[in-house]
């Protein structure tokens, strides 16, 4: 089966119980440069902290970009009440060759603890695996990042990497985790050695 690209002739439109994930806007970028601007969002995230608001809109633009080029996916997420940007998930990188993509996100810590990273991932997993026809979906976490890992695990996520010494982080170098979800409706495929 070949992958739906339709996703990048309409940019797609995720709701949840609780969130909207929308396509990223300019009037998002001082949302993102005060979410990107906090240490503690940056803590499992291989990234300086935002410094200017002019990062935040090359950001933007940046992600547009990449879904124009069919290289990325990324959300906007949004409250669904309020239309308040809070943080985003998405694919960061999309593997159309191997029918495989890299999922992350971010969230405001406002809301952390409310379950809404778990709801966003799904979301985008169901839109990865059910709508696209992706084969896997895979995950970069730093080791210590117990929140994602624990929602990973949740969803059904293996660890099939790690990486020592994998990223310098300025003074140290730190570990890096590689987990990985097959697409539930596809067979594995035995390739031969």
């Amino acid at each position: 089966m070949e992958l739906n690209l339709d996703c990048f002739r309409d940019y797609p439109l995720l709701h949840t119980k609780r969130l909207l994930l929308r396509r990223f806007a300019e009037t998002d970028a001082p949302a993102l440069f005060q979410l990107r601007s906090q240490p503690r969002v940056n803590t499992f995230i291989h990234r300086p902290p935002m410094s200017s608001g002019l990062e935040a809109e090359k950001v933007i633009q940046e992600v547009n970009l990449a879904w124009e080029q069919r290289l990325s996916l990324s959300f906007a997420c949004c409250l669904r009440e309020s239309g308040e940007f809070i943080g985003s998930c998405g694919f960061r990188t999309i593997d159309q060759a191997n029918r495989r993509a890299e999922i992350g996100g971010e969230l405001h810590p406002l809301f952390w603890g409310q379950g809404l990273p778990l709801e966003a991932v799904r979301a985008v997993l169901q839109l990865g695996f059910e709508q696209i026809n992706l084969h896997s979906i895979e995950a970069r976490i730093m080791p210590a990042n117990r929140g994602a890992r624990w929602i990973l695990e949740k969803l059904g996520f293996v660890q099939e990497g790690y990486y020592r010494d994998y990223i310098y982080l300025g003074e140290s170098f730190g570990a890096l985790a590689v987990c990985t979800k097959l697409n539930p409706h596809h067979s594995t495929f035995v390739s031969s050695p």
